[in-house]
């Protein structure tokens, strides 16, 4: 019976049987699907549709739930809020939701507006998630505050929402003490200056530490 079955052999694969889990994603309005804290590009998916999901220990397949067939294959992202895309899947022409972050962002201030403008131009609608992040600052901030640290992210390139939404709650704890009463010790004998931690950080995270000199 081997003689008989051996033409009809094929050789083993060089890999064991890859385990999965499955789920299902919906294309958002930029064109990613979210899994596990990071974004992945799934054109040719159409936006707003389900698509399936596979992930595996290092990478995840998206597939057509229909036909199985496999849309896009990317390596797993390996930090939170990661986006693992392509220059050419960035969508830019606006869509309602850019319409409308835009005018919120405008109703906050002009710089307001232009920091997100500048971001959608720059991102496309995978910036509306920073525009976002920006505009609902205005939920617990006063909008001169944001002006100003949108005045500031103009002039020094940045263009994260998390660091820009710091900068205004540095602004009104500066601004407004008495509204954010400060519980930690920022000055002992034990603790040491920023500037020493700085230091520390240049001479040693840079590879350029020496071991210290001791005396006897």
């Amino acid at each position: 019976m081997f003689e008989e079955e051996k033409p009809f052999l094929q050789a083993l694969p060089l890999r064991s049987f890859a385990y999965f889990t499955q789920e299902t994603r919906t294309v958002q309005d930029d064109g990613t699907i979210q899994v596990h804290d990071c974004y992945y590009a799934a054109l040719p998916a159409r936006l707003h549709t389900k698509v399936m999901v596979r992930i595996y220990d290092y990478e995840i397949e998206i597939l057509d739930p229909q036909t199985l067939t496999v849309l896009r294959r990317h390596p797993k992202g390996t930090r939170k809020g990661m986006v693992v895309m392509e220059e050419k899947d960035r969508i830019f022409n606006p869509s309602r939701q850019t319409c409308y972050l835009l005018a919120q962002a405008a109703a906050i201030g002009p710089l307001t507006g232009k920091l997100c403008r500048q971001l959608f131009e720059g991102e496309g609608r995978q910036g509306h998630r920073r525009m976002q992040g920006i505009v609902a600052l205005a939920r617990k901030h006063c909008a001169a505050h944001i002006e100003q640290v949108a005045r500031i992210a103009l002039e020094r390139g940045l263009s994260s929402s998390r660091i820009i939404r710091r900068l205004v709650e540095d602004l009104d704890k500066r601004t407004n003490p008495e509204k954010f009463p400060d519980d930690l010790t920022q000055e002992h004998s034990l603790i040491r200056s920023p500037q020493d931690y700085a230091l520390f950080f240049e001479t040693h995270a840079a590879g350029r530490g020496r071991q210290p000199h001791t005396h006897s």
